[in-house]
């Protein structure tokens, strides 16, 4: 297994979206929110609002966000620049007021390494936003920043203290195909599969 980032921590790439195709994505997510919650998911998870819906939708698929051309982005990277493929599970996190993501990590740390990246890029929100990171602690969210987390770290968003929505697409990254592709008839709803254009 090749290992892109350390599992148990994480880089940022500045500037992946610029300022301006976050301040124009955000809204337009925020006006899909209704669309995204309605789609049927009978998991039990213990995620709530658009992130839950991760496991029956794919960011990626969205209209306003296709044109972005996000796995060529990703694809482009110093880190991924190497690979020819890619399986990528992508989603929007929406928290209003009292909302927050629990501490987790992408992976189980008990298991072996799948060579998964997860991801996360912050597009709007009401004044300072912080991501807490099992390696770095509180970290300031920048517009259009990506970060790359390895899958073993853990990481937290806690709650939004505003009225304003504070929205971010995320995605997890595979190397390799998952082994959810292969086991569940419902996995073009959850992984798209990218390969890199032959020169």
């Amino acid at each position: 297994m090749v290992t892109l980032v350390d599992p148990h921590g994480h880089q940022v790439v500045k500037a992946f979206l610029t300022t301006e195709e976050c301040n124009t994505i955000a809204p337009k997510l925020l006006r899909d929110e209704h669309k995204i919650l309605r789609i049927p998911n009978a998991s039990t998870t213990s995620y709530k609002g658009t992130t839950k819906q991760f496991q029956v939708y794919n960011i990626l698929t969205h209209g306003d966000i296709r044109p972005l051309n996000i796995p060529q982005r990703l694809l482009d990277l110093p880190q991924l620049q190497h690979l020819d493929e890619l399986w990528i599970q992508a989603w929007v996190n929406v928290s209003h007021l009292g909302d927050s993501i629990t501490k987790h990590t992408h992976n189980d740390p008990k298991d072996e390494s799948q060579g998964l990246i997860a991801c996360s890029v912050y597009l709007q929100g009401h004044g300072a936003n912080y991501t807490h990171f099992e390696d770095t602690g509180k970290t300031l969210n920048v517009q259009g920043d990506l970060h790359m987390v390895g899958e073993f770290l853990e990481h937290e968003v806690r709650k939004n203290l505003t009225n304003i929505p504070r929205v971010s697409i995320a995605f997890d990254i595979h190397v390799e195909m998952p082994d959810d592709v292969m086991t569940s008839k419902e996995y073009t709803k959850r992984f798209r599969y990218y390969k890199r254009p032959s020169v």
